[in-house]
């Protein structure tokens, strides 16, 4: 227990530093959109409706990939409106629709039915996964070069223009969620060098 107080004592700073990091990342990310895209539908998922999303046609396909998952209990596969009228195969990869689904599912007691606490999921988690990357930037900053480099990484990450961009909540795309997950990756793989307790790295 007194390591615990310990260790708090020696990090709070850093720890309040990447909350207000985080925080001004999700605001970034969150507070210009809220109200134009996110007061949910009084549809479902079956009716015809414009989705409020603004990532473009990825965007709309992946609400179509979620509304047949919702729906159906699977992962669209071969899909008919692909090449029509040939069909072809889905090439999207199912992880982030069915966070959305489950997420949604999670919460939907909070909601009038299931598709708005989906959908309202669907729209928060590329800015909510775009604001965790601070976290994984920072811990493989700091792993590399220091604290402070990994706190001045995380606070570029929170203001890049680019990542901004692909990470604005109703973007609706898989790109914020991806990137939380190779960065965390790259961290992983940095630590676990670490661990074989020498310089060179590769022999040839």
């Amino acid at each position: 227990m007194d390591d615990g107080r310990g260790w708090f004592r020696a990090h709070w700073r850093t720890a309040a530093i990447l909350v207000l990091i985080f925080g001004l990342s999700l605001f970034l990310r969150l507070f210009f959109v809220y109200g134009l895209a996110f007061p949910p539908p009084a549809v479902n998922c079956d009716s015809i409706y414009v989705p409020k999303v603004s990532g473009g046609s990825d965007s709309y396909y992946w609400d179509r990939a979620l509304c047949y998952s919702f729906q159906s209990g699977r992962d669209l596969g071969a899909d008919p409106m692909l090449a029509y009228p040939l069909g072809n195969q889905n090439p999207r990869p199912p992880l982030f629709p069915w966070f959305s689904l489950l997420a949604g599912q999670l919460i939907g007691p909070l909601f009038a039915t299931p598709w708005q606490a989906v959908s309202f999921v669907f729209l928060l988690s590329a800015g909510l996964f775009g604001a965790l990357t601070v976290c994984p930037t920072y811990a493989l900053g700091k792993e590399a070069f220091g604290r402070r480099a990994g706190i001045i990484g995380a606070l570029l990450l929170a203001i890049s223009v680019g990542h901004l961009q692909r990470s604005q909540s109703t973007d609706a795309d898989h790109d914020a969620f991806t990137l939380f997950f190779v960065v965390s990756t790259f961290y992983f793989f940095l630590r676990s060098l670490r661990t074989l307790n020498r310089r060179r790295w590769v022999e040839n």
